[in-house]
């Protein structure tokens, strides 16, 4: 699963090779994910890094159909997670929450905005069949 840092943008799953088309004077970061068929993290704002620095645990509970974590920056920051879940699931609760659908597989990215208060912030979201 490919997550373009400074677009906040999902490019879709790849197999052997990325191909990608930077303009002149501009630049791409990508974070590459393998995909392990579950909602998991596809990256951050609040990082170059996409979660390698601020994302302090992520964590899925199959039983629960839950994926929940803990991100850690300056406090008073906000910032945004961004979650990728396969095709056969819908989050069960989406108030405040961006969900989108992606056209080329129909999985779903959603977007859980943080408030860092006192430097961490939790997110917990559920998910349900279609």
């Amino acid at each position: 699963l490919v997550w373009e840092f400074w677009n906040e943008c999902y490019e879709g799953r790849i197999r052997d090779r990325l191909e990608v088309r930077v303009p002149p004077v501009s630049v791409k970061v990508f974070r590459l994910t393998r995909d392990t068929q579950q909602p998991q993290l596809l990256g951050t704002d609040m990082h170059i890094t996409m979660g390698e620095v601020e994302i302090v645990q992520c964590r899925w509970d199959a039983a629960r159909r839950t994926l929940s974590g803990q991100a850690a920056r300056p406090a008073g920051e906000r910032g945004n997670v961004f979650v990728h879940a396969p095709a056969n699931l819908r989050v069960a609760n989406p108030r405040g929450y961006w969900v989108t659908k992606d056209a080329r597989d129909k999985s779903l990215i959603v977007r859980c905005a943080l408030a860092l208060a006192n430097g961490t912030a939790e997110w917990s979201l559920e998910f349900a069949d279609l």
